[in-house]
């Protein structure tokens, strides 16, 4: 498991704690924070994982590479990403594992239960046309990296990086899974929401202008079919 920390104030702590309390399996987890911004009124939570690294920028792309790989490099066979602003059920993170030991994916998510999107019924194969919210909790193993590539660092702090991979995972002829049996709730952008410093519109702001630059529209409505039309 491979948390982003950013906690600065009661609601981001509130919603860590409630996100932790939920992850149980039967398969043995190791749980391994980034931290990005952690006021030190809430550092009891690291209390929580097994290893802890600091992020030296706020990069969410970077924070969820560096993790990814190292605990691939320390032996994990499975890597599982959550936002720190979900809730699983007690079957979730079996099930997704479960799922992806008789499957050919390089990726696979939770499905959100509160999500507002218009998703098929049942499991199905994740496009980045119509990707919301699958990258707030996702998993996957060794193949990714080697098969599509590493997320785009670039887009600093946030948004952006889940559709571009998702995009780079379809022009790769790979699969990214969702899967209906593994449900989590999402709270939606806590982060923005609650802590100071960090807007909505100026990170969505820089990143859709390298998004366009590099794809030629704005995320979900991508048209080159290589980076940068090259």
């Amino acid at each position: 498991m491979v948390a982003t920390i950013y906690i600065d104030n009661d609601e981001t702590y509130r919603q860590a704690k409630r996100a932790l309390d939920s992850m149980k399996s039967k398969y043995k987890l190791v749980f391994y924070a980034r931290v990005t911004k952690l006021n030190r009124r809430y550092t009891r939570i690291l209390k929580r994982f097994d290893k802890v690294n600091k992020n030296r920028k706020n990069i969410l792309a970077r924070s969820w590479n560096k993790g990814i790989e190292k605990a691939l490099r320390q032996g994990c066979k499975y890597v599982i990403v959550p936002n720190l602003d979900i809730a699983l059920t007690k079957d979730t993170i079996d099930n997704l594992v479960d799922f992806a030991k008789k499957d050919d994916s390089v990726m696979w998510s939770g499905r959100c239960s509160n999500t507002g999107a218009n998703y098929p019924q049942g499991d199905f194969v994740v496009n980045s046309f119509d990707v919301y919210d699958n990258f707030s909790f996702f998993m996957v193993g060794p193949r990714l990296f080697k098969e599509v590539g590493k997320f785009d660092e670039m887009f600093e702090p946030a948004y952006g990086e889940d559709v571009d991979l998702q995009y780079r995972i379809d022009l790769a002829g790979k699969k990214h899974t969702c899967v209906s049996s593994a449900p989590f709730k999402h709270f939606g952008q806590t982060t923005l929401k609650h802590c100071k410093g960090v807007t909505q519109e100026k990170a969505k702001g820089d990143t859709d202008r390298y998004f366009i630059k590099k794809w030629g529209g704005l995320p979900r409505e991508q048209v080159y079919l290589k980076p940068f039309n090259k």
